[in-house]
């Protein structure tokens, strides 16, 4: 056995500085689980809560099937309108739970053209963003919303109009393996 000053000194289980940046990963990764937002079903609204002859209710669900997620906030939009809201129960959407949106459209025909995103920030401090037609990124740090739409390929309408009747519902339970989509 040579213990010359030339000899490595690491074990060989420990694998060194890059088996331990990787054990460490791992231990992260397990005990800190990303948000995984999704964009579920687009319906009428079963009860409009004060619908005018001219609009719609439509009722959006929104589910984390991953980690928990605060500061969650909502930005839909149609060709002439903008939405924006806190998501969840104060901005928080827990593992497996879901919120209803509900939305009155000026669009009282068919569906609408509704496009728009989520931005929640998880418990591993990276904030996600998820758009309705199921496009995601991550971001280390918050981004503004000039980064969230560039990253995600969307474009706001130029001549919408800001508008304040995004009405967000109590959180709901969807059940397991749930696999409506929106649209």
């Amino acid at each position: 056995m040579d213990r010359s000053v030339n000899a490595p000194t690491q074990h060989a289980s420990s694998g060194g500085a890059l088996g331990f940046v990787a054990a460490r990963r791992r231990r992260r990764q397990r005990l800190v689980a990303a948000p995984q937002l999704r964009w579920y079903s687009i319906a009428p609204s079963v009860e409009p809560p004060h619908s005018t002859a001219d609009a719609s209710v439509w009722t959006l669900l929104l589910r984390n099937d991953g980690g928990g997620a605060t500061d969650a906030r909502v930005t839909l939009f149609t060709t002439d309108a903008i939405y924006r809201s806190a998501a969840g129960t104060d901005g928080r959407i827990t593992q497996a739970e879901g919120c209803d949106l509900t939305l009155e459209l000026d669009h009282p025909d068919g569906t609408p053209s509704l496009r728009g995103y989520v931005l929640a920030r998880g418990t591993d401090r990276r904030w996600y963003a998820t758009t309705v037609d199921g496009r995601s990124a991550s971001f280390r740090t918050e981004p503004d919303e000039l980064g969230v739409l560039r990253t995600l390929g969307l474009k706001l309408p130029v001549n919408a109009v800001e508008h304040d009747r995004l009405v967000h519902s109590a959180a709901t339970d969807l059940p397991q393996g749930s696999s409506q989509r929106a649209a």
